[in-house]
C-alpha cells in the first residue's frame, strides 16, 4: 500500500510540474523581432513529444507575502524580467488585430498614438511629476512593495506596473521632441520650473536619468547643455543614450530599470513611456494604460530647448 501511495503522489506532482511549465511559455521580443506563441498548440506538441519520466524535477518552495492591512495599497504582481537586455518583456495577451506581426527588425515607429487624449488636463504637469515622484520614491515599510512606472507586462495592456522595492528610486526625463531625436541647442534653456523640481528630487535622494535616442558619442555635448541650462548643475545625472546605431530606447530604459526603481517618467509622447505605442494597429487597445498618465507617466513641455 505504501509503494502505491508513493507512486500516486509522484504522478500528481509530475502533472502539476507539467502545467507549470506550460504556463511559463510566453512570447517575447528577441533581437527586435516579435515572436507570437500559441500556448494551446505547443502544449499539444509538448504532450506528444515529451519522454516519460519517473522522477519529477524539484521545485523551489513558494515565498509567502505578508498580509497587508486593509487600509494599505494592494501589492503589485512580481514583474516578468527580460531574459537579456535585448529581450523586452512584450509578452502575454496581444491579439493580431492589436499589433502588427513582423519579422526581422522592427519598422520605424509611427511616433503617434492616434485616438488617445493628449493628457493636457494637468494644470502644472512638472509640479505634478515632482510631487508624485517624491511620494513614490519613499522607501516602503516592511511587508509592502514599491511600484515602478515601468509596465510589468506591456503586451497585456492592463496598466499593471513592475515591483522594484529593492532598487534605489529614480526618475527618467525624456529629452527627445515628439517624433524626432534631441539635438543639442546652441543656447540651451530649461522648461520653466523643471530645474527646481529636479533639485528637490535629488535632495530627497532620487536619481535623475535623461533618456534620448541620441547615441553615446553625443554624451559630452548633452551633459554640457544640461549643466548650462541649470537642469543638471553639477553634471552628475545619468544619461540613458543609445550605445550603438541599432540600439533602442526601450532597451536602454529597461537597462536603467534594472539598476533603479523608476518611480516616474516624464516625456512629450507616450512612446517615451513604452515603445508599444509605436506599433499598435488599434490605439484604443491601449486605453487601459491611460490610468498611468498623471500617476507615474507625465506629459511635460520640452525639457531642454
Amino acid at each position: 500500500m505504501r509503494s502505491r501511495s508513493t507512486a500516486l503522489i509522484g504522478l500528481v506532482a509530475g502533472s502539476l510540474l507539467l502545467s507549470g511549465c506550460a504556463a511559463a511559455m510566453v512570447p517575447i521580443i528577441a533581437g527586435g523581432a516579435l515572436a507570437r506563441t500559441s500556448m494551446d498548440k505547443h502544449d499539444k506538441q509538448d504532450a506528444a513529444n515529451a519522454p516519460a519520466t519517473t522522477e519529477p524535477a524539484a521545485t523551489s518552495p513558494a515565498t509567502a507575502t505578508p498580509a497587508a492591512p486593509s487600509d494599505a495599497p494592494s501589492p503589485v504582481q512580481t514583474a516578468i524580467p527580460a531574459s537579456s537586455p535585448a529581450q523586452v518583456a512584450l509578452a502575454g495577451k496581444l491579439r493580431r488585430d492589436q499589433v502588427e506581426i513582423v519579422s526581422g527588425g522592427l519598422p520605424p515607429p509611427s511616433g503617434t498614438a492616434g485616438g488617445i487624449s493628449d493628457g493636457g488636463s494637468i494644470a502644472d504637469p512638472i509640479a505634478a511629476f515632482a510631487d508624485y515622484a517624491d511620494k513614490a520614491g519613499t522607501v516602503p515599510p516592511i511587508g509592502y512593495e514599491r511600484h515602478s512606472a515601468m509596465l510589468a507586462n506591456p503586451a497585456a495592456l492592463d496598466g499593471k506596473t513592475a515591483v522594484c522595492s529593492v532598487h534605489p528610486a529614480a526618475v527618467l526625463v525624456d529629452l527627445d521632441p515628439k517624433g524626432s531625436t534631441f539635438a543639442v541647442p546652441e543656447h540651451p534653456a530649461a522648461a520653466p520650473g523643471l530645474a527646481t523640481a529636479l533639485a528637490r528630487l535629488r535632495n530627497d535622494g532620487i536619481t535623475v536619468g535623461w533618456a534620448s535616442g541620441a547615441t553615446a558619442d553625443k554624451a559630452g555635448a548633452i551633459s554640457r547643455a544640461l549643466v548650462a541650462s541649470g537642469l543638471d548643475p553639477d553634471g552628475k545625472d545619468t544619461l540613458v543614450l543609445l550605445r550603438y546605431p541599432d540600439d533602442r530606447k526601450e532597451t536602454r530604459r529597461q537597462d536603467f530599470a534594472k539598476q533603479y526603481c523608476v518611480v516616474a517618467i516624464a516625456g512629450q509622447d507616450r512612446t517615451d513611456f513604452d515603445e508599444l505605442y509605436a506599433y499598435l494597429k488599434d490605439p484604443s487597445a491601449a486605453l487601459p494604460l491611460e490610468k498611468l498618465v498623471g500617476k507615474g507617466w507625465f506629459l511635460i513641455p520640452q525639457p531642454l530647448s
